[in-house]
């Protein structure tokens, strides 16, 4: 399934969607590796990117609305925590 036929046009454009972030944004779109959906880490590896790039982008498309967070996980040691994330849907709240 494509991005523009999971959002709408408007919401697209208004977070004018760079070329990085776009990548991002399709990546999401596919199949998640784990079944809570994306994390930052796994995306990273994905796309061959920092984990902070990663993050940056993740945190750049949940702020304007076009993914929304569909879990978390805290490790029992270290505090280690991962959110997980797909792309938004018609209805969702953002």
């Amino acid at each position: 399934m494509t991005v523009t036929a999971m959002l709408p046009w408007e919401r697209i454009a208004r977070a004018y969607v760079a070329g990085a972030t776009l990548r991002v944004l399709d990546t999401l779109a596919g199949d998640p590796p784990e079944e809570e959906g994306w994390s930052a880490k796994a995306l990273a590896e994905a796309l061959e990117m920092p984990l902070t790039t990663a993050s940056y982008h993740l945190r750049q498309l949940r702020e304007r609305g076009l993914i929304v967070q569909t879990g978390e996980r805290r490790a029992s040691r270290g505090g280690v925590y991962q959110a997980f994330y797909r792309p938004a849907r018609e209805g969702d709240d953002g």
